[in-house]
């Protein structure tokens, strides 16, 4: 498999951008790069596309408004359609934009396969698959549920990680019983869990979690030990966090890639030629204003070297990293609960 270097990235995503039509009535394709697109949503809005989560067969989002239910993409069609019509979101407010953190799970830890949990101010409301039944998962957090994480590495016993506005991490399981893994005091947007052997420095297994007005990334332990990993070289305005698997590139079928949402209404991917130099990097992305910046984050032997990868503008916010563990994580998704081909994402 031939690997692009990251100038290839870089001209993907500004191509993307450049080519993305208004929106009208009619659905209009966005292209996406050389090989890949996904068509906008079928009618215009005031509000934004927001929260985006692989679902097996799918991606659901989330807009950044309430009274309204979420919306899906099939990975083998081109449609959007309405996702749990009957539903509709509540809880978001206007100090958090109205944001609804959104996550797919995985068939571990006693949860279901690719049931989706969508944040409701202080509520974490369940959707069925098949969007034909939800309920209320969990109510109690301390703030407005900010991002949601399913453990697919098992550090956190495969539960669902939740972040508030007010900077506590939770750890839910599948029975809905909770416990605080840890308080910083302060807003977290990004989130993910370093895998096994990936040489993040001493914090493989860890969740790392990112914070907009410190731009502080901090560690948090199985223990709850809490340890900051910038104190130097801050990320204000954070909005999203990944690292990326070493074994990147190991799923069949062409999915894998990083999917961010392109306000108002449009979808962009990085697949694995793009992100191939950075396996066993974090990667986060930033935004002050209408300055947006993606950052390589890499451990390079004693502590982490903070590389600005590019620029961009108009503002991406809502993001996913589509990896091998979401797509074939085991437990009761087997691979077949996941398509292996993206045909619809082929010109």
């Amino acid at each position: 498999m031939s690997r692009r270097s990251s100038q290839a990235w870089l001209s993907i995503v500004i191509l993307s951008v450049s080519l993305a039509n208004p929106i009208t009535e009619s659905a209009a394709q966005v292209q996406l790069g050389p090989d890949v697109y996904i068509p906008s949503p079928p009618k215009p809005t005031w509000w934004n596309t927001v929260g985006i989560t692989f679902a097996g067969d799918k991606f659901v989002l989330s807009l950044n408004t309430n009274g309204y239910p979420l919306s899906s993409i099939s990975v083998r069609a081109r449609g959007f359609q309405d996702f749990a019509p009957t539903l509709k979101l509540t809880g978001g407010t206007p100090e958090t934009i109205f944001e609804h953190p959104i996550a797919s799970s995985l068939g571990l830890g006693g949860f279901p396969c690719r049931d989706i949990y969508v944040g409701a101010g202080n509520k974490i409301l369940h959707i069925t698959s098949n969007g034909e039944r939800s309920n209320t998962f969990f109510i109690g957090l301390d703030g407005v549920a900010r991002v949601l994480l399913f453990d697919a590495i098992g550090t956190f016993e495969h539960n669902l990680i939740v972040a508030t506005q007010t900077g506590s991490v939770y750890a839910i399981d599948g029975q809905g019983e909770s416990k605080l893994l840890a308080t910083i005091g302060e807003d977290i947007k990004g989130m993910d869990i370093v895998p096994l052997a990936t040489g993040f420095g001493p914090y493989d297994s860890h969740l790392v979690v990112l914070s907009p007005m410190s731009g502080l990334i901090r560690s948090i332990s199985a223990s709850g030990t809490v340890t900051v990993l910038n104190e130097t070289h801050r990320l204000l305005g954070g909005e999203a966090l990944f690292i990326v698997p070493p074994d990147l590139g190991k799923a069949p079928g062409e999915l894998e890639g990083l999917y961010q949402i392109n306000l108002p209404l449009d979808i962009l991917r990085a697949g694995v030629d793009e992100l191939w130099p950075y396996r066993g990097d974090g990667l986060a992305a930033s935004q002050i204003g209408r300055r947006f910046k993606f950052w390589q984050i890499h451990w390079s032997g004693s502590g982490f070297r903070f590389t600005p990868i590019f620029n961009i503008s108009p503002s991406v916010i809502g993001m996913t990293l589509v990896t091998p563990a979401m797509i074939n994580p085991g437990g009761s998704c087997s691979t077949n609960s996941s398509p292996t081909t993206s045909s619809s994402f082929l010109n």
